[in-house]
């Protein structure tokens, strides 16, 4: 898209080579939590078919949240893009949707319950 600046730093790009050496054990840590602590709490969530691992990047709920780390799209991507095709379901989602904190840190645990609470 015309004007976005996509280039990265080498220390932005040293964390990423980081981040993926770990990324199993992340993703593993943020599931575990999310199944275990955030899934009973949030009913109205986006839930993946059986089967399917998320690296939860977000985790997106359907309520309003007092302590939300935002979303994932403010503007659904059709309208940043230009496009005036009618999604009312994009429209809703957008409008509709809260992502609840879910920080990989898990020497951190009673924290964790603190934020999430």
């Amino acid at each position: 898209m015309h004007g976005l600046n996509y280039r990265m730093n080498e220390f932005t790009a040293a964390l990423g080579i980081l981040g993926t050496e770990r990324m199993d054990e992340i993703v593993a840590w943020k599931n575990r939590i999310a199944r275990n602590e955030l899934d009973p709490k949030y009913r109205a969530r986006v839930e993946l078919p059986e089967g399917m691992v998320s690296g939860l990047y977000k985790y997106i709920v359907f309520q309003p949240l007092e302590r939300s780390t935002g979303k994932v799209y403010d503007e659904p991507c059709h309208r940043v893009m230009g496009h005036t095709v009618v999604l009312p379901n994009t429209d809703w989602i957008a409008e509709n949707h809260w992502c609840a904190p879910l920080y990989y840190r898990p020497a951190a645990m009673p924290a964790l319950q603190a934020v999430t609470a």
